[in-house]
């Protein structure tokens, strides 16, 4: 007996070769066919519907309802800004990282992103509002607020380090004691991410935990990152003969301006090899370890470092925020500031070793010297988005700079000469400002030569329409 699949087949391979197959199907199609005007196009039609319904694969099992996309605590955008929000991703096309920046703004106004204008691919770098979006997509059911050794596998990963800073927060132990005993099931890079929220409160009760990692744990990584928080706590580790011979890349002097000081700078190289050396050196030295070996304090190093190229003083700055204390970040990041001789671009290791207020207090020089990419303003505000007021903005160096240029580019014949600067700096710009500054700001844009449909000036736009919402 032939099947109705081995009928669809048969017919199927009738029309492969250009022939009518009408001979080819079953009795009772030939019949209905053939009263109708096309009897091929019927046949055809039979044809589809068997394949689209009558040999459908039944499921392997019982078929369950997929759940409703979650309510996030922050409201959606409302329908008055939908627009604008929606032609940010149409004609700016953002990047992940730029997309993640909006998406936070959004937040800090009390909304989130409606899910049929965009859905986030990746949930890593979000706030935490959108934890339900992920715990969604990959059908997990876990009550957010209720980590726990007994909980922890119903979380994914960033719901469990959002969680886990909280935990940090408000008791560091409890959230000590469930890396002890989950950690170390968790794959390389999950567990490298946990063991960063000890970066929270950071103390000399972690010490144990930390040695017991930098002995056992099966991730370089982690090891580095547990060495580099046990020197923060001024608990050296033999670094062997690195650390003298980092210090014999380096030259001693004195300074009697002002008063007398010691002085650090590097000497000067003649090979790559060699300078290959001391880069890798940075990277393996603590600063407590070079103060040993200089016979100095790491205090004394710091107030003495000899700004000189970018290159040598990212590796010192880098060993800096890997190893130093807070107060030893905090003293070279002032010292920087103070000498206005250093291009910020070198400097993000020690904004992301400071506190958001220690950023923030420090966001008017970091404003009075930063280029028109603003990189580093953004590091600095990025816990307080759409929140800087027109007074701040109006007499930065960036936002004098992009008048400057636009005026240049009104004058240019060459259209377009500056928006690889242009775009990101004023998509940037629309996620510092407050509302008013945002709509003080269009208007002196455009003032200067830019159209009010330029799609560089739609962040600022949607943020001058955005209201504050409820955040709870």
């Amino acid at each position: 007996m032939v099947d109705l699949s081995q009928f669809v087949e048969r017919i199927q391979s009738r029309w492969m070769v250009g022939g009518s197959a009408q001979e080819q199907a079953p009795e009772a199609w030939r019949s209905l066919a053939s009263q109708t005007d096309n009897p091929d196009l019927s046949l055809l039609a039979l044809v589809a519907q068997a394949a689209q319904v009558g040999l459908r694969p039944a499921p392997a099992k019982d078929l369950q309802p997929y759940p409703s996309l979650p309510k996030l605590d922050l409201p959606p955008v409302s329908d008055a800004q939908r627009g604008l929000f929606r032609r940010i991703f149409l004609l700016v096309k953002p990047t992940r990282e730029q997309s993640d920046l909006l998406l936070s703004f959004l937040a800090a106004r009390g909304f989130t992103s409606h899910p049929a204008d965009f859905m986030p691919a990746n949930m890593e770098n979000l706030p935490a509002c959108y934890a339900p979006w992920e715990q969604w997509s990959e059908r997990q059911e876990a009550d957010l607020s209720e980590l726990s050794a007994t909980s922890w596998d119903d979380f994914m990963p960033s719901e469990r380090v959002h969680a886990l800073r909280q935990i940090r927060l408000n008791n560091p132990s409890a959230a000590r004691d469930m890396l002890v005993e989950k950690a170390a099931e968790l794959p390389a890079e999950q567990r490298l991410r946990a063991v960063q929220v000890l970066e929270i409160g950071l103390g000399p009760n972690d010490a144990p935990h930390l040695n017991k990692l930098l002995e056992t744990d099966r991730s370089g990584k982690v090891k580095a990152l547990a060495q580099s928080y046990l020197a923060r706590l001024g608990l050296q580790q033999d670094e062997g003969d690195a650390v003298s011979e980092l210090a014999d890349f380096l030259e001693l002097g004195k300074s009697w301006i002002i008063r007398r000081k010691v002085t650090v700078r590097p000497k000067k190289l003649k090979t790559s090899a060699q300078h290959k050396r001391r880069a890798d050196l940075f990277e393996a030295v603590s600063l407590n370890g070079l103060a040993t070996a200089l016979e100095l304090a790491p205090d004394i190093i710091i107030a003495g470092w000899q700004f000189s190229n970018q290159r040598e003083d990212r590796e010192f700055f880098d060993m800096v925020a890997r190893t130093g204390s807070d107060d030893a970040v905090r003293s070279l990041m002032d010292r920087i500031l103070e000498s206005g001789e250093v291009q910020l671009h070198v400097i993000g290791s020690l904004l992301d070793r400071l506190t958001p207020a220690d950023r923030w207090a420090r966001l008017p020089a970091i404003m009075k010297q930063d280029d028109e990419l603003m990189e580093a303003v953004l590091a600095c505000a990025r816990h307080r988005l759409g929140d800087l007021s027109l007074d701040v903005l109006s007499k930065s160096l960036q936002v004098k700079s992009l008048i400057a240029k636009i005026k240049e580019q009104a004058k240019s014949d060459k259209a377009g000469a500056y928006d690889h600067v242009l775009r990101p700096s004023l998509f940037i710009l629309g996620l510092l400002a407050d509302p008013q500054a945002a709509t003080a700001l269009i208007d002196t844009f455009i003032e200067a030569g830019l159209s009010r449909a330029d799609a560089a000036l739609l962040v600022l736009q949607f943020n001058a329409a955005l209201p504050s919402g409820d955040i709870k």
